[in-house]
């Protein structure tokens, strides 16, 4: 009925580790750790020294992302996936046409899981187009092909999901059956 990402997370610390809560909280701990570093280097490389130390301080503190590190909701899933889009929509690659194409895909590819964690990320996928569009100062061409290879890769990762909606409920269901109603 909903996303994939947190049952996911959840089936695979089960099978790994047994049937216990410890390992999916610790694992959640962990990713909101990582959720306060990734923001504190994307602030500073963005803002500079100063504006990352308050960021990442105010992060680590603050009260919501501290209570879901802790808790089986998947918010802390979603603000570290919205931290890592972000961070490598940021990255600005050498000129090499195929490393630039290769993280201008795996930036779709974060922008897919995020839409998978929260449907709502999906309406950010215009702007991260756009933003790739307009990122390189190369020629049209390139710059196009830049902004179809990232959206295509979101919609490739959305898509077995997709593609098991309709299997499931017979009608096209991006992500989830909520429709904005939960």
């Amino acid at each position: 009925r909903g996303n994939p990402i947190l049952p996911s997370v959840l089936a695979g610390s089960y099978k790994i580790f047994g049937y216990s809560y410890i390992p999916p909280r610790v694992f959640q701990s962990f990713i909101g750790s990582l959720t306060v570093l990734l923001m504190f280097i994307l602030a500073r490389r963005l803002y500079g020294r100063w504006v990352s130390l308050l960021a990442g301080l105010a992060l680590a503190v603050f009260p919501s992302l501290v209570y879901t590190a802790g808790v089986f909701y998947v918010d802390c899933l979603f603000t570290f996936l919205i931290v890592v889009t972000v961070y490598l929509l940021s990255i600005d690659p050498p000129s090499n046409g195929l490393r630039r194409m290769g993280l201008v895909a795996v930036s779709g590819i974060a922008l897919g899981i995020t839409v998978l964690c929260r449907p709502i990320f999906f309406a950010y996928l215009p702007f991260a187009v756009l933003f790739m569009f307009f990122k390189f100062g190369e020629n049209w061409p390139r710059r196009i092909a830049y902004a179809l290879v990232m959206a295509s890769m979101a919609f490739l990762t959305i898509m077995p999901w997709t593609l098991r909606n309709y299997a499931r409920y017979g009608r096209l269901l991006l992500v989830s059956t909520g429709s904005g109603l939960f």
